[in-house]
């Protein structure tokens, strides 16, 4: 069964000559892979929404989140990526402690050979908006109308030049 990617909201994390990679951030977790992770897992499981499936392709378990302090790499600003153990152990960890500690853990990755995804997009296969980590970690199941209403405002600014307006131009 191939990789269906309608709707899909991808985070790019790596852009080089050799090709993109990147994780699917609204496909929740399979039953198998919140069975897998709960044998994997030493601390509590956390919430079921914080884990999933980041695409087809194999890669290592990855956390993506909010806490520099754990961070191996930052994305942009305000979004890190971990991949050691002991830091996604804490980030568990935190949610419990913590009642808004941004995380997702992600099995799983895409990617593109170099040029493709380039081509999908001179296409208009995929729309383009910031990975500005309020909507990275917004409700999965929303992600997607809220990355579109996204790209409609970001669209919509510059075509116009205008960077603030009102939710409801009729009361402009």
């Amino acid at each position: 069964m191939g990789f269906a990617h309608g709707r899909t909201v991808v985070l790019v994390l790596q852009d080089s000559d050799e090709g993109i990679f990147g994780v699917v951030l609204n496909r929740p977790a399979t039953p198998d892979m919140l069975l897998a992770w709960q044998q994997l897992a030493d601390q509590p499981t956390f919430a079921a929404e914080r884990l999933v499936s980041g695409g087809p392709v194999q890669g290592p378990v990855l956390a993506l989140h909010s806490k520099q302090e754990l961070a191996e790499v930052e994305i942009q600003g305000g979004l890190f990526v971990s991949v050691q153990q002991n830091a996604i152990e804490r980030l568990s960890e935190l949610e419990l402690s913590e009642e808004n500690s941004a995380f997702r853990i992600v099995l799983g990755a895409v990617n593109w050979e170099s040029g493709k995804l380039q081509h999908e997009l001179d296409q208009g296969s995929w729309f383009v908006v910031d990975g500005d980590p309020s909507l990275v970690f917004s409700d999965p199941t929303k992600l997607w109308e809220r990355s579109v209403r996204q790209y409609g405002a970001d669209s919509i600014r510059s075509l116009t030049g205008i960077s603030q307006f009102p939710a409801d131009p009729l009361l402009n």
